[in-house]
């Protein structure tokens, strides 16, 4: 389950548990998105988590063969990057 903190008031509202991640990664629909974007816009708990997969993902993206030059092991294999996403879509997907 998607949590930001660990007293879990601020995991986003459970019908946008699923729809969060498609608004962030801009795999929405374009209703999609205008739909998502309302509730956001009036809902501090998905605010908030929005924010969080925004921050996430950006730092998964910028990781890069020179980050692992500097930092040995930042860098994931391909294959191990795509496991982890599969298991983070299937997260999304059961919360």
């Amino acid at each position: 389950m998607f949590s930001l903190s660990e007293s879990g008031d601020d995991r986003p509202c459970f019908p946008m548990r699923g729809l969060l991640s498609r608004l962030s990664d801009g795999s929405a629909s374009r209703f999609g998105r205008w739909c998502i974007s309302r509730h956001v816009a009036g809902c501090q708990r998905c605010g908030a988590a929005l924010e969080s997969l925004i921050v996430l993902q950006f730092r998964l993206r910028s990781m890069s063969p020179a980050d692992s030059a500097e930092e040995p092991g930042v860098l994931l294999p391909l294959e191990a990057r795509e496991r982890l996403r599969h298991a983070l879509d299937e997260l999304d997907g059961a919360a």
